[in-house]
């Protein structure tokens, strides 16, 4: 997980919808500023603690920011609408998928399942 929300705020707002067990780590604001070291720094630890080396990672984010990080990082994003960009700005900045919010758990899990 990359958000640009300190690490407690964002396992809170994913508890609201019982995704937190999903996502053991993550790069948060409290680490950087900059979108695209969060996801780097994400990456990092997939690979040097779970030894993941697969391309099924995603970066969800609520602005353009986490979907060029996303995308610098040859990463899929999915884009939640749950800030100040609506679901056409984020499909519009190129957003592999766009959802409304997180509360479709559903579409949610079949998006990360689809690679």
């Amino acid at each position: 997980m990359v958000t640009g929300n300190l690490k407690p705020i964002a396992y809170a707002k994913l508890g609201k919808v019982d995704l937190d067990d999903y996502f053991p780590f993550g790069g948060f604001g409290s680490d950087s500023a900059d979108r695209s070291l969060l996801v780097k720094k994400a990456l990092s630890i997939a690979k040097n603690e779970f030894n993941y080396e697969g391309n099924k990672i995603f970066v969800i984010g609520d602005t353009p920011r986490d979907i060029k990080a996303a995308h610098l990082s040859q990463l899929k994003s999915i884009g939640v609408a749950t800030g100040s960009y609506s679901v056409h700005d984020l499909d519009k900045c190129g957003a592999d998928y766009v959802l409304k919010d997180l509360n479709d758990k559903e579409r949610f899990l079949e998006i990360l399942n689809s690679i």
